[in-house]
C-alpha cells in the first residue's frame, strides 16, 4: 500500500512479503565489465533480482482508531415470510470507504456486497441457508485496507426461507458491546 516497511499498525491485508537479498556483482559498479555482467542477470531476474527491502516505515497507517472505519449491525428483524431484515450503519475514518459485505458464518452472501464511498446505511434481507445458529457479519473496507466488522447471531429452528407465513421460532441474543 505505502510501499514502505510495515509496522504494528499496518493492517494484515495491506502487508506484502518481499523476498530480500538478490544477486550482487563481485565487480565494483565502476568496472567496465559491470554492465556486461549485470545486464543478463537483470533481464532474467528483473531489477535487483530479489526485491528492494524498504527501510522507511509505513506512514499511511497509524494505530489511531479514529482513522479506521466503523460499522454497526442492527438486530435482525424477522419478516412474515421467515426471512430477516438487517441493517448495517457505517462511517468512514480518515479514508474513503470502498465496500460493505454481508456474510453468513464467514461466507459472503450472494448479492450482499455493495460499493460505498462515504457514511450511510444499507438494509439487507437475509434468507437463512438452513437451520441452527447463524452468524451474520457486516464488514466495511476503506481505500487503505483498514476494515471493521460487526456480527449478530440468530438461531433458526426450521428452514425459514419459504414463502408461507407460518410462525417459526428464532432467537436473537442481546447485543454485546
Amino acid at each position: 500500500m505505502s510501499g514502505k516497511l510495515a509496522t504494528e499498525c499496518t493492517p494484515e491485508k495491506a502487508k506484502q512479503t518481499i523476498p530480500g537479498g538478490g544477486l550482487r556483482a563481485e565487480l565494483p559498479s565502476s568496472d567496465s565489465n559491470y554492465n556486461n555482467w549485470m545486464r543478463p542477470i537483470q533481464q532474467r531476474y528483473g531489477g535487483s533480482a530479489g526485491g528492494f527491502i524498504p527501510t522507511e516505515k509505513d506512514d499511511v497507517h497509524t494505530c489511531d482508531p479514529a482513522e479506521k472505519p466503523k460499522v454497526t449491525l442492527s438486530n435482525p428483524t424477522k419478516l412474515p415470510n421467515g426471512d430477516y431484515s438487517i441493517e448495517a450503519t457505517f462511517s468512514m475514518g480518515k479514508y474513503p470507504l470502498t465496500n460493505l459485505t454481508f456474510s453468513e458464518d464467514g461466507v459472503a452472501l450472494a448479492g450482499a456486497s455493495y460499493d460505498i464511498s462515504s457514511n450511510g446505511s444499507i438494509s439487507y434481507v437475509y434468507k437463512p441457508s438452513g437451520t441452527g445458529t447463524k452468524t451474520i457479519t457486516a464488514q466495511v473496507n476503506d481505500s487503505v485496507m483498514y476494515d471493521a466488522s460487526d456480527t449478530r447471531t440468530i438461531t433458526v429452528s426450521t428452514n425459514t426461507s419459504s414463502s408461507n407465513s407460518s410462525s417459526t421460532p428464532a432467537t436473537v441474543p442481546p447485543v454485546e458491546d
